[in-house]
């Protein structure tokens, strides 16, 4: 019997060495019966390696040992294949190779997005150009500061009660399928790509290697541990987690927008026109009439009445408000049950997306994503968030998932 070749220690680094290189002489189709033997070539059939060196036959039939010190690194390695060839015909294990992630263009700070722009003597020019200027950065903050004070109070006492429904392990939940999901993003960018879903559709392959380094770095802001913690949604903590998410995602979100149209243009040899505009029509005395456009499509007159800092929309706001209430009285009437469910469902969907993002080769990652997949199915809304598999403990996941994460 000849030694284990595990045992030797010079091994773990060949094994890369060829893997990497390709040398040696089985490895590149040269004959497995030359050796260079001190410098010198020989030709000898191999019979067994040795913890000292490889036993070779020559012509005459003789048998002989010889050091592996006197043989060259090539000679070396062919002995060490011929030995045990599996050893050298399994794949190595590919290490995640990090997708890249785009530079943002811009920053947003969210102590300065806490500030309202708006004074008792903008005008409604100014008023609407701001919101338009911000809304371009995908600084949708700017809308908190267009809602009356009783508004903002009630936004994020809503926000607060839905979390104090849910539980803080809804949200730790929330936080644990982020973080996985930038894993996957990040880390299984080519799995992705090599998905049959996507090498089905080669348009959308090109399409999501284009968008890939925005994607990457939007998922990343939302992976944002200190964005999922159970005191942001106090309804006092409210706004500054609003504008933290904001500004964390925006740079992003106006990278995914201008791909996003110029892949509509490509594929449909349409202009896409999605920006925000208006057009004042008339105003005097603290009022105005003004239309929204967005790209082609023009809002209904809205009739504008200066209050305070804001210029606001009495009759829309009227339907904001009615639509706030009913939401809160809807949250208070919330079933115990309903909470669970939704628990439940957020359980599953962190074992499969933790699953999926321990996935360690392609026909793994492509089996994770199927049971992902079959997991939404089961959630979509005719099934109910109460449809889970598993009564609702989620597939068998990876380390990361199974809802472990919660308290």
């Amino acid at each position: 019997m000849g030694p284990d070749l595990q045992r030797l220690p010079c091994l773990p680094w060949l094994l890369l060495f060829v893997a990497s290189l390709g040398v040696g002489p089985v490895a590149n189709g040269q004959e497995t019966n030359k050796w260079i033997y001190r410098g010198k070539e020989i030709v000898a059939d191999f019979v067994r390696v040795t913890d000292n060196g490889v036993v070779l036959r020559n012509a005459s039939g003789k048998e002989a040992e010889v050091p592996f010190s006197d043989l060259d690194l090539k000679s070396h390695l062919q002995a060490l294949k011929l030995a045990d060839p599996e050893a050298f015909s399994k794949p190595l294990i590919k290490a995640d190779v990090p997708a890249e992630i785009a530079e943002p263009e811009f920053t947003l700070d969210p102590a300065e997005l806490l500030k309202s722009p708006f004074s008792a003597n903008t005008s409604i020019e100014e008023y609407l150009s701001k919101i338009k200027e911000d809304v371009e950065k995908r600084n949708w903050f700017i809308l908190w500061h267009c809602l009356p004070n009783k508004m903002q109070t009630d936004t994020a006492l809503l926000v607060e009660k839905a979390a104090d429904k849910l539980g803080s392990s809804a949200v730790t939940q929330v936080r644990t399928i982020m973080g996985n999901l930038n894993t996957i993003v990040r880390d299984k960018h080519e799995y992705i790509m090599a998905h049959p879903l996507v090498t089905a559709q080669p348009e959308l392959a090109a399409e999501l290697e284009k968008i890939w380094p925005s994607f990457a770095g939007l998922v990343a802001a939302l992976a944002a541990e200190d964005l999922w913690q159970p005191e942001n949604f106090k309804k006092e903590n409210v706004p500054t987690f609003l504008a933290k998410f904001i500004a964390a995602t925006a740079p992003y979100s106006v990278q995914l927008d201008a791909h996003t149209s110029q892949m509509v243009e490509r594929l449909t040899g349409q202009p896409s026109n999605n920006k925000l505009d208006y057009r004042i029509l008339s105003q005097s005395n603290g009022n105005a009439e003004v239309e929204l456009l967005a790209g082609p499509i023009t809002s209904p007159k809205l009739t504008l009445r200066k209050t305070g800092n804001q210029w606001i929309p009495g009759k829309e706001m009227s339907d904001m408000r009615q639509a706030l209430d009913k939401a809160l009285a809807s949250v208070d009437s919330v079933d115990n049950s309903v909470a669970s469910r939704v628990q439940l469902a957020l359980i599953a969907i962190n074992g499969a997306v933790g699953s999926l993002a321990d996935a360690n080769s392609q026909q793994d990652f492509n089996e994770k994503a199927q049971t992902l997949i079959d997991l939404f199915k089961t959630l979509a809304p005719e099934n109910g968030p109460g449809g889970a598999p598993n009564g609702g403990q989620g597939p068998r996941g990876g380390r990361r998932g199974g809802g472990r994460g919660g308290p």
